[in-house]
């Protein structure tokens, strides 16, 4: 998802609907769809204000304070297999994980695994 619009463009798209103007019209003359416009107006209409709304982020499964339980498994086994270590996450926390959520959390550990092309 992109950044929101700034304010000063929400306010012209409102005032542009109070003097009048079609919806189309307002979506063709400030570039943006015609469902960004409804949405303004809705908002505004019913919560009388066009501020963007914050956007809620999930929290990772494999949180920051766990991160030194995951480098204790990668440091016991530093050439195991992304598929390894969850499962070796699973036996040693009881939560099964997916793939990309090890790769991100081994990222954030700063602890990327080495490739061995041998295998």
């Amino acid at each position: 998802m992109g950044a929101a619009y700034s304010i000063d463009l929400r306010e012209r798209v409102i005032r542009s609907w109070e003097n009048g103007r079609g919806q189309s019209w307002i979506a063709r003359e400030f570039g943006i769809s015609l469902g960004t416009v409804k949405r303004y107006i809705k908002r505004y209409t019913s919560m009388g204000h066009i501020q963007p709304t914050a956007q809620k982020r999930q929290q990772p499964k494999i949180s920051d304070n766990q991160l030194v339980e995951l480098q204790k498994l990668v440091d016991a086994k530093p050439d195991a297999t992304i598929a390894e270590y969850i499962e070796g996450w699973e036996s040693s926390q009881g939560v099964r994980v997916g793939h990309a959520t090890m790769v991100r959390a081994l990222q954030r550990a700063d602890r990327r695994r080495k490739k061995d092309h041998r295998r």
